[in-house]
């Protein structure tokens, strides 16, 4: 094992990354920081490189961008702080696309053929990842966005990481209609892949590649490269004004980004998408996974805990409820909680509920809840009658309401 690779599964088992493996070639997997890191703002050197890192038999193999922050979000991004930098440093100011950040990693394998792999910043092209492989498709049709990069490849002769925003019909985002217009130079389309920016490594180390060159690459390979911007307002915060946009990356000389979101894209965002029985449509429909896909991630890693809390307390009020049916779940466990009964008696037992036995049989094991809620939100089922509970009760609706108004308030300050 190579030491990055030993840290990035300690990482792992900290629950600080999550790592996933190619079903068709566990050699490779990818990584990123986890829902806990962004939530609790466990940010280190590991957190913010492994945004979508591929490793290919232990090795990392390519340089994604590093984890972006909303200005004002962490303390080395604040407005003082960036405007200084723009004083001092050179910058471009690039549109901050509205779509989903689809990954190109190039590299050679042991027998110096080259291995390109598509990913998301936390996801392979596994059974069942309908978005990426959607994308996949689409990047594999004649003149695809898979031919312009292989020509790179052959043309380089280097391995390389390329970041695209995937603004597709299959997966519309809020600004969905106002980017393909922007996108969609003299042909229309219903779906593009934009340029965001490039890392290639030569000499034993990863270079961040300039505007320029990527220009250089729009010209000579016909890539679609994102918008920038020459004589942007210095005063940051008249940004927030703009219109018809999401926002705005500013790019430092050195690969350092941060994002610039606009109050129209939020005040949109929020009527079309952020309001409660959008969020848990959502959840019901394919679980958390779904609701980290199509939210924004300042949002999605405080509405995920959220939702999962009140997932669990309507398991244990609900759906285990081991005071139903007259207390009978009770008759399995002894003065101290603890189960008494065997894993036989307790399946045969047909006095119990579904949930009392599926809760008992789970205590058994000596399993930690969590792990049992967790499982439990992988039900279709178990998801549906959720759904149902919370969209009858007006408290919890409200409070999610709330919360959701409080962060879209505070993001950015």
């Amino acid at each position: 094992m190579t030491a990055m690779y030993d840290i990035a599964k300690e990482m792992v088992e900290r629950g600080l990354l999550t790592v996933r493996t190619d079903e068709n070639n566990p050699d490779i997997e990818v990584f990123c920081y986890s829902r806990d890191a962004f939530q609790n703002g466990n940010w280190n050197s590991i957190t913010l490189t492994h945004r979508g890192a591929i490793y290919y038999k232990k090795q990392m193999v390519n340089k994604p961008f590093e984890k972006i922050f909303n200005i004002g979000e962490v303390e080395g991004v604040n407005h003082d702080t960036i405007s200084r930098r723009m004083e001092n440093e050179q910058f471009d100011v690039l549109h901050k696309s509205n779509g989903h950040l689809l990954i190109c990693s190039h590299f050679y394998d042991e027998n110096d053929e080259s291995v390109f792999v598509w990913s998301t910043k936390g996801s392979l092209p596994n059974k069942g990842n309908d978005l990426l492989n959607e994308d996949i498709r689409l990047i594999n049709e004649p003149d695809g966005l898979q031919h312009k990069v292989e020509a790179l490849a052959n043309d380089l002769g280097v391995p390389f990481t390329m970041m695209f925003e995937a603004i597709v019909q299959h997966d519309k985002h809020t600004l969905y209609e106002k980017d393909i217009e922007r996108y969609s130079d003299m042909y229309p389309t219903e779906n593009t892949f934009v340029l965001l920016g490039m890392n290639t490594f030569f000499g034993g180390s990863w270079k961040d590649e300039p505007l320029y060159y990527l220009e250089h690459l729009r010209e000579e390979f016909g890539f679609t490269l994102v918008d920038h911007f020459d004589n942007m307002d210095s005063n940051i915060k008249s940004w927030y004004e703009h219109k018809d946009t999401e926002g705005y990356v500013i790019r430092f000389e050195n690969g350092d980004r941060v994002k610039v979101k606009t109050k129209e894209y939020w005040a949109i965002r929020f009527k079309k998408d952020l309001r409660p029985e959008n969020i848990i449509g959502k959840f019901r429909v394919a679980g958390y996974d779904r609701i980290e896909n199509k939210l924004p991630e300042e949002i999605s890693s405080q509405v995920v805990p959220l939702i999962a809390e009140w997932f669990e307390s309507w398991l244990i009020e609900e759906w285990t409820n081991l005071d139903a049916n007259d207390g009978r779940a009770w008759k399995h466990f002894n003065v101290a909680s603890e189960v008494v009964s065997s894993s036989k008696e307790v399946a045969t037992d047909d006095k119990l509920t579904e949930g009392q036995k599926e809760y008992i049989l789970h205590v058994l094991k000596e399993k930690p809840f969590s792990e049992y809620a967790l499982k439990c939100s992988q039900s279709k089922t178990k998801r549906k009658l959720f759904c149902e509970w919370f969209s009858n009760n007006d408290a919890q609706k409200k409070r999610f309401a709330d919360v959701l108004t409080t962060i879209i308030d505070t993001i950015g300050e």
